[in-house]
């Protein structure tokens, strides 16, 4: 490791550090080469970037889901 170029201790850091905080593995698959690891940390970005979407989207729906009880249990207050 001493004769790599700081790039590529750069680039093994950000690969660790993705890996740990997306959560993802390769088990057995590893990337070897540079090529392979910047790929591998685009994936894992885009990985956990969608799956931020989905969860948020999904809160929404809950959020107006909720919205919706609130007015109607408010208009039927109102009705009494």
């Amino acid at each position: 490791m001493e004769d790599e170029n700081l790039f590529v201790k750069y680039v093994d850091a950000a690969m660790w550090a993705v890996t740990t905080l997306t959560g993802c593995s390769f088990g057995d698959v590893t990337p070897r080469t540079l090529q392979e690891v910047i790929i591998s940390n685009f994936v894992f970005v885009i990985g956990i970037l969608l799956l931020a979407k989905i969860f948020s989207d999904f809160a929404s729906v809950l959020r107006l889901l909720n919205l919706e009880d609130i007015k109607a249990r408010y208009r039927e207050s109102r009705r009494v």
